[in-house]
């Protein structure tokens, strides 16, 4: 893969002064991986991408155009910024401060609100129309 996303990975890491250890620590993969996407040698997968602007705490738009520049478009501006609110809540979730009973307790408010919306979904899909979009 190469083209823009190695070059601006690199030098958006090089301008928070962190080394790829450093990057690659904070998103949980091994240096390896983040020397490979440096080099256009392997392409990352989205959510990978998303870990990394989040991890470089990068501006909207320099998120947008690393998504971009890795073969990737935001589905939509307002759910990429729903996609920070998910990132926020599984970020939560794996801190090892939460008790297990916390943490499942929250997950399972999670599953049930995904199951709603996914119903939801669903019939809103039958009937040709949109979700409801009244609280």
């Amino acid at each position: 893969m190469r083209g823009e996303f190695p070059r601006l990975l690199r030098h958006v890491r090089i301008a928070r002064g962190l080394s790829q250890s450093q990057l690659a620590r904070a998103i949980g993969v091994d240096h390896s991986t983040i020397s490979r996407f440096e080099r256009g040698e392997r392409r990352p997968r989205r959510l990978t991408v998303l870990k990394l602007a989040r991890a470089l705490d990068l501006d909207r738009a320099t998120r947008l155009r690393l998504l971009a520049s890795a073969g990737y478009a935001p589905v939509s501006l307002e759910l990429d910024d729903d996609l920070d609110v998910v990132w926020d809540l599984a970020s939560l979730l794996a801190e090892a401060r939460l008790s297990r009973e916390t943490r499942d307790r929250v997950v399972a408010r999670l599953r049930e609100t995904a199951s709603a919306l996914r119903l939801e979904l669903e019939r809103s899909a039958d009937k040709g129309g949109k979700v409801d979009e009244t609280p």
